[in-house]
């Protein structure tokens, strides 16, 4: 594979971070949501890290795109068929805006919750932009979940593009997983 087929440094490093970061944050809710955080110290805890790691990756995304758009992609390789080509478009703009809709559903939920102890960016104070309110924060609450479960859903279907393009493809050069190592 030639230099020019791969995405730029920068670019690859913040896909690998981010992806950790997203995955660590979709299995941190998971794990957290269940629990009473007033009952349970540790789940206290994991809400301050998932409201802190969310911001992190919200600032990350705003990296991400200007990355984005500073530079050209590499060519999907010429032998994908054109409903994969699209497929990929699709579900790596789905990504985006996920990851940009989900911090501020979370932020919002946090911010409106009657009893929260407000939004911190690991240990500095986010200032609540929005007031206390009930059906706001369950509609917030509501989106979170459903965004995250989407998410996770999207980067499914990427992952399993990967996978077939790398395994099953019967041409190599569709091995689309390289421009991103």
């Amino acid at each position: 594979m030639k230099h020019q087929d791969k995405y730029p440094a920068s670019m690859r490093v913040l896909h690998w971070l981010m992806a950790i970061l997203i995955l660590g944050q979709i299995f941190g809710g998971w794990f957290m949501t269940p629990y009473d955080e007033a009952r349970e110290p540790l789940v206290g805890q994991l809400y301050w890290w998932h409201k802190s790691f969310g911001l992190l990756a919200f600032l990350f995304i705003f990296i991400r795109l200007s990355n984005r758009l500073r530079y050209v992609p590499p060519e999907l390789p010429a032998g994908l068929p054109a409903f994969d080509r699209k497929l990929a478009h699709f579900a790596h703009w789905a990504i985006y805006a996920l990851i940009v809709m989900l911090p501020i559903t979370g932020y919002t939920l946090s911010s409106t919750f009657e009893y929260s102890d407000g939004v911190t960016f690991f240990g500095i104070h986010v200032p609540e932009l929005f007031p206390k309110n009930e059906a706001v924060y369950e509609a917030a609450d509501w989106l979170h979940g459903i965004l995250a479960y989407t998410l996770l859903a999207v980067v499914a279907l990427h992952l399993a593009g990967v996978v077939k393009h790398r395994y099953f493809d019967k041409n190599p050069d569709n091995d689309v997983l390289q421009r991103m190592l």
